[in-house]
C-alpha cells in the first residue's frame, strides 16, 4: 500500500492478500522495515488479564479462543488476524494506554474489546466469501459494498458494551485514546478518503454517551438486585439484553430470578444460606414481570426461568464455574438432588482446574447444604468445615445453623443514630431536588438516572406510573479517602466490620467477595475475597413486592 491506511475506530480492514488478511487500527507503511519483535513479561501478562476478563464476558464458545500475541511493530497498533485466529496488540499501543493514568486499563480494554468483537461476530466472512469465490456474480456484487464503517462502528460500541459487562469502564477513554494515538503514531488529522479527526472525535462522543447510558442501567440492575428489587431489576436486564447477548448478563438475569424465587420460599424449607453469585462488574427473550399472584406459582414461574436464563449462559461458556453453580443452588431449591449435586461438583472441579479456591468452597457450601436437606448431617459438616477457610461467613452461618446454635443472619431491631452520606451528599437533600447527569427512559414510564461525581456515583431507580416506586443507590469508587458513618474506611477488615456494624441481616455471594447487607441502616458494604471493605453503598427504597 502506498499510502497510510487510518483504523482507528472508524477504520477499513487491511488486506494483505487473500488468504493472509487481517482487521488493524492502523497499516504505516515507513514501519515496514523495521521486523517487530515478539513481546513477553509483564506488559503481556496485564494485557493477558484483560484479554481473558472480555473474552470470559462475551462467552461465546462456538468459536475457538482467539491467541493474544505483543511485538515491537509500529504498523497496526492492534489488530485481528482471522486466519491465524489471533489478536495483536503493539508494545507502544500499551504503552500510549498505561499513559492515560487511571483509566490504562479502560483503555486497554476499549482497544482489545475491538478486536474481540471483530473476531467473533465474523467480520472477515465477506471478504474470505469473494476470495474463495472469485467471478461469480455474488461474489462480484458483494465487494461493491463497503461494510468498513459499519464494522468497525458496531466494533466500537459493542466493544464498549462488552468491556462494561468485563468490569471496564471504557465510554470515557475513547476521546483521549484517540488523540494520544494520532499524536504517538504520527497521523495526520486528515486522510483523503477518511473522516477527519473531528469527524473521529464526534462519533467517540456520541458512542460514549450511549455507553455511559447503557452502563447505568446495567449498574442499576445489580443494585436492585442487592436489596431485592428483583421483579424491577428484570426490566433493566431485559433492556440492556435487547441490544446485546452475554454470559455475564445472562448469569446476573438468572441469580436475579433465582433471589427472587428464594425470598418466596418459606425460612422453615430453606434455612440455610445458598451463594447465588451475582457479578456486580454485564437477548433475555421476554421476561415477564406479571408473575401469579400465588406464591408457590410465582416460586414455580421464577425458578423455570432462572433454569433458562442459567443454561443460555453455560452455551456461551460452559468453563465457568458461577453458572453451574448458580443452577445447582437451583436444583436445591427444587429438592432436585442429582441435578445439583452433578452442578456443585462441575463448579467445584471447574473452579479447583484454575485455582479458584472461593469458587470451590461455594461448590462445597451448596454439597453441604444438600446434604444436611436430605438429612445427612456428616457430610454436610464435612461440607462446611472444609469450605470455611475460603468463604469464613458463608461457612460459619451454615455451620452455627446445623449445629443448633442462634441464626447468625437474623432482623435487627436497633435503633440508628445519624445518617450515612457519601462527598456530603446526604439521600433525602438529593431526592428533594434530584440532579442528574444524564438519564435513561425504560418501557413502562421506568426511569434510570445516574450522576457521576468525583469519586463515588449515583443511580437511581423511578416508575412514573402513579406508584412512585423508587430505589436511590450511592456508591464510592475504589479510590473514595472518605469514611462511613462509624468510621470505616476501604481495606477495613471483616472483624472491625463485625465490631462496628454487627451481623448483617443478609449476605450475598459475588465473584470477588460479598455484599453484607444492613437494611435497617440502609448501607451495603461491598468486601473482597479476604474480608476487607473494598467499597460501600448507600441505598433508600421506595419498592415493594
Amino acid at each position: 500500500m502506498s499510502r497510510l491506511l487510518l483504523i482507528l475506530w472508524l477504520a477499513l480492514p487491511v488486506a494483505l492478500g487473500a488468504q493472509d488478511s487481517l482487521f488493524a487500527f492502523v497499516d504505516n507503511p515507513f514501519s515496514r522495515r523495521f521486523a517487530p519483535v515478539p513481546v513477553g513479561g509483564y506488559k503481556l501478562e496485564v494485557a493477558q488479564r484483560i484479554f481473558d476478563d472480555l473474552v470470559k464476558a462475551r462467552g461465546s464458545f462456538r468459536m475457538p479462543v482467539p491467541e493474544l500475541v505483543m511485538n515491537t511493530g509500529r504498523r497496526y497498533m492492534a489488530w485481528m488476524h482471522p486466519g491465524k485466529r489471533q489478536i495483536g496488540l503493539e508494545e507502544q499501543a500499551y504503552d500510549i494506554c498505561v499513559s492515560l493514568g487511571k483509566d490504562s486499563l479502560n483503555a486497554l480494554a476499549a482497544m482489545l474489546s475491538h478486536e474481540i468483537i471483530h473476531y467473533y461476530e465474523n467480520h472477515d466472512w465477506k471478504r474470505n466469501f469473494i476470495n474463495q469465490n472469485d467471478g461469480l456474480e455474488a461474489a462480484e456484487q458483494l465487494e461493491k459494498l463497503s461494510d468498513g464503517l459499519k464494522y468497525e462502528t458496531q466494533a466500537d460500541y459493542f466493544g464498549g458494551v462488552l468491556a462494561i459487562s468485563a468490569g471496564y469502564n471504557t465510554y470515557s477513554t475513547l476521546a483521549p485514546l484517540l488523540e494520544k494515538a494520532y499524536a504517538t503514531y504520527g497521523l495526520p488529522d486528515e486522510i483523503q478518503g477518511y473522516p477527519s479527526l473531528s469527524e473521529r472525535l464526534k462519533l467517540s462522543e456520541n458512542t460514549a454517551r450511549r455507553l455511559e447510558k447503557l452502563f447505568q442501567v446495567y449498574q442499576t440492575a445489580n443494585y436492585l438486585s442487592l436489596i431485592k428489587g428483583h421483579t424491577e431489576a428484570l426490566d433493566y436486564y431485559q433492556y440492556i439484553l435487547g441490544e446485546y447477548q452475554g454470559f455475564e448478563l445472562y448469569n446476573n438475569a438468572g441469580a436475579t430470578a433465582l433471589l427472587a424465587a428464594l425470598d418466596l420460599t418459606p425460612k422453615n424449607e430453606m434455612p440455610y444460606v445458598l451463594p447465588i453469585e451475582l457479578d456486580l462488574e454485564s437477548r433475555l427473550g421476554q421476561i415477564t414481570t406479571r408473575l401469579p399472584k400465588d406464591a408457590a406459582a410465582r416460586r414455580a414461574q421464577l425458578l423455570e426461568k432462572g433454569q433458562q436464563l442459567f443454561k443460555n449462559a453455560l452455551l456461551l461458556n460452559e468453563a465457568e464455574p458461577s453458572a453451574h453453580l448458580n443452577l445447582a443452588n437451583l436444583h436445591v431449591l427444587r429438592g432436585e438432588w442429582l441435578d445439583a449435586e452433578y452442578r456443585a461438583r462441575k463448579a467445584l472441579a471447574l473452579a479447583a482446574k484454575v485455582s479458584n479456591a472461593p469458587a470451590a468452597a461455594k461448590a462445597q457450601v451448596t454439597l453441604g447444604v444438600a446434604a444436611i436437606l436430605q438429612r445427612d448431617t456428616f457430610a454436610a459438616l464435612a461440607y462446611f468445615q472444609s469450605a470455611q477457610p475460603a468463604v469464613m461467613n458463608l461457612a460459619k452461618i451454615n455451620l452455627s445453623i446445623l449445629q443448633g446454635g442462634a441464626e447468625l443472619i437474623a432482623p435487627q431491631n436497633y435503633n440508628v443514630r445519624g445518617v450515612e452520606e457519601i462527598d456530603g451528599v446526604f439521600p433525602e437533600d438529593f431526592l428533594v431536588a434530584p440532579s442528574f447527569t444524564a438519564t435513561v427512559n425504560l418501557p413502562g414510564k421506568i426511569y434510570c438516572g445516574y450522576k457521576h461525581m468525583p469519586t463515588s456515583n449515583i443511580f437511581q431507580h423511578y416508575v412514573d406510573n402513579g406508584s412512585n416506586r423508587f430505589a436511590w443507590f450511592h456508591r464510592t469508587d475504589p479510590d473514595y479517602k472518605g469514611e462511613t458513618l462509624y468510621g470505616l474506611s476501604a481495606g477495613a477488615t471483616a472483624a472491625k466490620i463485625r465490631t462496628v456494624y454487627g451481623v448483617p441481616n443478609r449476605i450475598l455471594s459475588l465473584p470477588n467477595g460479598q455484599c453484607l447487607a444492613y437494611d435497617q441502616r440502609q448501607l451495603l458494604l461491598l468486601t473482597d475475597e479476604t474480608g476487607q471493605l473494598r467499597s460501600w453503598i448507600v441505598f433508600r427504597s421506595g419498592l415493594t413486592e
